[in-house]
């Protein structure tokens, strides 16, 4: 039964990919000499960001608020759909007034001004520096969970990745979204065949324990005062808001594309992928009868070994590093899109110098040294 399932799923998935690759202009298309990536093309960027949080956002979820995490994951990912809207009406609003890029940057200067828009620069780069850090630290911890290595050789492999990935961006941005696309074609066989094995082989107990979450929320809302329930949900989402990290990064890419309706697709691809997928992987994970705190590096590479078996378990932990490596290529990229809009403003010209391959270098020269001062600083602990 497992077999056919499985089969079944893997053929109507392949069959998609057929359709989907034979359409031209896939991920972009030259138009008055500029070169515009599609909604798929930027979708994927910050899919790559998210989908990485599956990996160690429901671990860190749990420790902090227990098993709600299993409830106030998907209630968050409601949340973000929200905000992404709201997103989609910025770019809406930045492209009537003939702003092309520069996402929370540009709109905060345009309605706040100079000042507001440094705290929103700033609260950004700390999200990308960090979500980069983090993805890279947790890539080689799921890569090389069934290989024993010292911690000077996991900081070597975490700095490599980083620079890298800092030689991709600097090649260009359209050699940049093929590559991306090819490991999302990969990833995407890899969870459904995931969560396709999570349902099949699901523990008796799961579901009481996915329907205890939510009478926990519940219990609270009914039976305790407001402020204790308002204490509740902001504890929760802000527990869980790591999941869906990078959801940003769209509008932080909007100059990259032809007009904001691109923006609303990517956003729509964003909530019908990974919009579902994080809730689904982090139930089943976190309802599965593992011992999370012995697992919080690991938990869905332990997972797969439970519900697959060993060498699922290795392919999905080898897969979870690509894809948090990924993250890393869309902090890159956001970053850069968003600070040559500052440097443009305030005339650091020489920042925003491109090579021959229209790539924001120096930028990514200046983000790969941010990222390896702070791998030194923690000495690569995903803890700190």
């Amino acid at each position: 039964m497992t077999r056919l399932v499985l089969l079944g799923l893997n053929v109507a998935l392949l069959a998609i990919f057929a359709v989907v690759l034979r359409r031209p202009g896939l991920l972009g298309f030259a138009k008055g000499g500029k070169w515009y990536l599609t909604w798929l093309s930027i979708g994927v960027i910050t899919l790559m960001d998210e989908l990485t949080s599956v990996f160690y956002a429901p671990a860190e979820a749990h420790r902090f608020i227990g098993s709600r995490a299993i409830f106030f994951i998907a209630f968050t990912s409601l949340l973000m759909r929200l905000l992404s809207s709201r997103m989609v009406e910025i770019a809406q609003i930045l492209e009537l007034h003939d702003i092309r890029g520069g996402g929370v940057y540009s709109f905060s200067y345009f309605v706040l001004g100079p000042v507001a828009s440094f705290v929103a620069v700033a609260s950004i780069m700390v999200d990308y520096i960090l979500t980069a850090c983090i993805s890279t630290v947790s890539a080689v911890i799921n890569g090389t969970a069934f290989v024993d290595l010292g911690a000077g050789t996991e900081r070597v492999i975490v700095l490599a990745i980083i620079w890298g990935v800092a030689w991709l961006n600097i090649i260009g941005i359209r050699e940049n979204a093929r590559v991306t696309f090819g490991i999302f074609v990969a990833a995407a066989f890899v969870f459904v065949n995931l969560i396709a094995l999570g349902i099949l082989h699901v523990d008796p107990q799961s579901p009481h324990l996915m329907l205890a979450s939510v009478t926990d929320v519940v219990r609270d809302f009914t039976q305790h005062s407001p402020s204790h329930f308002a204490w509740v949900v902001t504890t929760g989402v802000a527990s869980c808001v790591l999941a869906y990290s990078g959801i940003e990064s769209v509008i932080q890419t909007a100059g990259l594309v032809e007009s904001w309706r691109d923006i609303a697709k990517a956003y729509w691809f964003l909530a019908l992928t990974v919009g579902l997928v994080t809730p689904i992987v982090s139930a089943l994970a976190l309802s599965a009868p593992i011992d999370v705190a012995a697992h919080e590096g690991d938990l869905i590479t332990h997972w797969a070994t439970v519900v697959g078996n060993g060498p699922f378990g290795v392919m999905v932990g080898l897969f979870g590093s690509v894809i948090l490596v990924m993250a890393v290529n869309t902090a890159y990229v956001a970053s850069g899109e968003l600070l040559e809009r500052v440097a443009h403003r305030y005339r650091f010209a020489w920042l925003v110098a491109p090579n021959q391959r229209a790539s924001l270098y120096r930028i990514h020269i200046v983000n790969g040294c941010l990222y390896t001062a702070i791998i030194l600083l923690t000495r690569g602990s995903q803890a700190v």
